[in-house]
């Protein structure tokens, strides 16, 4: 069924009250026998589910939402774990290619507005000239049209998705 996204999506809602569950955080619950804790939620994987959902005929807006909003999660959990320093491994291993231009030029803004607003270092890829979308994508449908919701995007876009060429309205980053 073309469409109709088959997988297991895990909310943020539920990985946070895991962690809660779990306890207060030590030292010694960010380390085993000395290593650090393997992020094993990541962008890699959700851009490994994206070329799926290419490879499949879904759209470009299920990339967004099931890929790219799916990365912030992943993101937002491990920094409520343990700070930025954690959930920046989220972006460690390079996201493979999805199919679309535009979806992997998302998968680098994201790094890139993240690291900024969180102090921390991008990682190389995402200075890849391939992760520049080409056109420019519009996320939302709406917004793909010439009026409002373009103007809007236009200007409510962060200047990291802007350089890759991905437009998004002031919401599309949000989560409940």
């Amino acid at each position: 069924m073309m469409g109709a996204y088959q997988g297991k999506i895990t909310p943020v809602s539920h990985m946070l009250a895991e962690a809660r569950a779990a306890g207060p955080l030590t030292q010694s619950a960010l380390h085993n026998d000395g290593q650090p804790v393997a992020v094993t939620r990541d962008a890699a994987t959700a851009a490994t589910l994206c070329r799926d959902l290419h490879n499949r005929g879904d759209s470009r807006t299920d990339a967004w939402r099931f890929g790219i909003l799916q990365t912030l999660d992943y993101y937002t959990t491990y920094t409520a774990i343990a700070g930025p320093g954690l959930g920046a491994q989220v972006f460690n291993q390079e996201p493979p290619p999805t199919g679309w231009n535009c979806v992997d030029a998302a998968f680098a803004a994201l790094a890139d507005h993240l690291a900024r607003r969180d102090g921390w270092t991008p990682p190389t890829w995402t200075s890849d000239p391939t992760r520049i979308a080409r056109p420019p994508w519009y996320v939302a449908p709406i917004a793909q049209k010439p009026g409002y919701f373009r103007d809007e995007a236009d200007q409510a876009t962060p200047p990291d998705f802007t350089r890759h060429g991905v437009y998004i309205c002031r919401n599309d980053l949000e989560r409940a």
